[in-house]
């Protein structure tokens, strides 16, 4: 990381970023049969299922849900299904989740109507 400083360097998920100038390049050893065409396209599905790709492709998708009307204001935006979201000044109740009793991985359903907040438009 250090001996990247200083030069056109970039994570691989910045709008502008070139494949040359990504921080790492992706190495798929092992044979690719199977599962795509060629080697490229095994890298090239790595790289957006797994890597910087797939959060290039989040910020891509991202949408104002709430939007501030004061700097001091509640904000949120999210890509498609919420699958990311980044948020300011936001309330999540989460007192409910100790009387669950099922495990909550993967669950869609944890917040329910009320228990997420703010102040915005």
């Amino acid at each position: 990381f250090q001996s990247s400083l200083g030069h056109n360097v970039c994570w691989g998920y910045e709008r502008d970023c070139k494949p040359q100038n990504s921080y790492s390049t992706p190495s798929c050893p092992g044979d690719h049969r199977g599962w795509v065409k060629t080697k490229q396209d095994q890298l090239r599905t790595f790289y957006t299922q797994g890597d910087f790709g797939y959060v290039r492709d989040q910020l891509q998708e991202m949408m104002v849900m709430c939007e501030p009307t004061f700097k001091e204001d509640s904000s949120l935006e999210c890509s498609k299904h919420l699958r990311f979201c980044r948020g300011r000044n936001i309330m999540i109740n989460f007192t409910d989740l100790n009387t669950r009793k099922e495990p909550l991985r993967y669950k869609m359903d944890v917040l329910k109507e009320g228990q997420i907040g703010g102040f915005c438009t």
